[in-house]
């Protein structure tokens, strides 16, 4: 390193993982580029591996541990960027590995001209939890852009769908200079808020072939979670806000861009549907639902007549009482449907 300072910094949240993080810190400090420090954020964990941190920091002069209060993934990552030095940042997720040349190949698609700061994407290997390889998982065909053509890109490669912040290399100082970070606030799609964010700024995109992360595939993860509908409501709309800005300094308008405006009402449709999934269980009452339901639809209603295209025929039908305000009776018909087991019509995307 020069005069002490990494090219790269590798953040990696952790809360009560002990029994995959050997396996993550091991992937780390093992890879075939070594100039980089590795920062471990424990948030709070209540088992060992706090502890595990600290004996890898014992282990390895490149480790920094950080322990902060339990405050969200959202909130380590951000820590993370604040304590970081490096000119370049990757993250990794404490349950996920990566193979030997994972920072390599990210660095190594940097385009490192005219100071130019840019966006590296590169794809990932889905795993079981058990380390067995899984179908799925993404290869891109590489390709390199300038910030005129990033719209385009993004809508052809449906990006948005693979907007987890692994298995990507950012600029420190673009994030620092623009103050952008993680949304504390929510607790899924804020890695993908966080990219949008930053690509507002990136001079270039680079799409690169590597397949060097291992992305561990849970039967549930907290994005596939349904949250109150204030936590809800509240990602679909920063998500529909950052979305009507990228078309607008991209040049694009919001219905050339189908791909990311169907990922944009998956959104929509987790505030829709987050009462009714958990309504045997904390029984939102009628009130409520009926209030959240206004609040959702005549904020959006625009949003919603162009752009929510509902595939299953019970959601289609609800859409039809939803646009003419018919809000009573599309809580009854959901009611109605989800007491007769007609469940996976309410699973969150």
């Amino acid at each position: 390193m020069k005069n002490d300072i990494p090219i790269l910094s590798v953040i990696v949240p952790v809360y009560n993982n002990e029994q995959y993080l050997s396996r993550c810190v091991s992937s780390i400090v093992n890879q075939s580029f070594g100039d980089f420090e590795l920062l471990l954020i424990d948030d709070g964990s209540t088992d060992g591996s706090g502890v595990f941190c600290d004996d890898w920091k014992k282990k390895d002069n490149r480790i920094k541990v950080i322990h902060q209060l339990n405050k969200g993934v959202s909130a380590a990552r951000n820590n993370g960027i604040m304590q970081s030095r490096g000119e370049y940042i990757a993250f990794v997720d404490s349950d996920d590995w990566v193979e030997k040349d994972y920072l390599y190949c990210l660095l190594n698609d940097v385009r490192k001209t005219d100071g130019k700061r840019g966006l590296v994407i590169q794809g990932f290997v889905l795993y079981t939890p058990e380390g067995n390889r899984m179908e799925g998982g993404k290869c891109f065909t590489p390709i390199a852009v300038d910030f005129e053509h990033i719209g385009e890109i993004w809508e052809k490669y449906d990006l948005g769908e693979f907007g987890f912040s692994c298995s990507k290399l950012y600029d420190r100082s673009l994030l620092m200079q623009y103050d952008i970070r993680f949304d504390e606030r929510i607790s899924f799609c804020e890695d993908l808020l966080f990219m949008y964010d930053y690509i507002l700024h990136i001079d270039y995109l680079v799409i690169g072939s590597a397949q060097e992360y291992a992305y561990v595939k849970y039967s549930s993860s907290l994005s596939a979670l349904l949250h109150p509908f204030d936590m809800e409501y509240l990602c679909f709309m920063e998500y529909q806000k950052k979305v009507r800005i990228l078309s607008k300094v991209f040049g694009i308008p919001m219905a050339m861009l189908p791909n990311v405006t169907t990922a944009m009402m998956k959104v929509f449709q987790r505030a829709l549907k987050t009462d009714y999934q958990i309504y045997n269980k904390s029984a939102v009452n009628r009130k409520v639902r009926l209030r959240h339901l206004k609040k959702l639809i005549k904020t959006n209603e625009e949003i919603v007549r162009l752009f929510y295209h509902p595939v299953c025929k019970g959601d289609c039908v609800g859409k039809f009482f939803l646009v003419y305000h018919c809000y009573s009776l599309y809580d009854i018909y959901m009611c109605c449907l989800f007491k007769v087991g007609f469940v996976p019509l309410f699973r969150g995307p």
